[in-house]
């Protein structure tokens, strides 16, 4: 079984190697129609005062999706706005 810090040396090396990707290919990830789609949602809740809950199997999709909610025009901040749960996640926080 799968322990915290064997998911933290797997997010750390998949972010690495998402570090060696170009710049330009990253931002046009950020440009997609499901990431774009996501955004809206985002935006049409946070402007009505809903919650919204997002799940992903991948830990680099839930790092891509967190730095799209931190650089885009919501101003949500970590904690405040939103929250996010994955398997490094202690269990006293969920």
């Amino acid at each position: 079984r799968e322990n915290a810090a064997d998911r933290m040396k797997e997010r750390q090396r998949w972010k690495a190697v998402m570090d060696e990707v170009p710049k330009a290919s990253r931002e046009a990830l950020g440009h997609s129609l499901k990431m774009r789609a996501l955004l809206q949602v985002l935006r049409h809740c946070a402007e009505r005062g809903e919650r919204l809950l997002v799940f992903s199997q991948s830990l680099l999709t839930l790092d891509f999706v967190e730095s799209r909610i931190l650089n885009a025009e919501l101003k949500w901040y970590k904690g405040v706005n939103y929250y996010r749960i994955d398997g490094a996640t202690p269990f006293a926080e969920r």
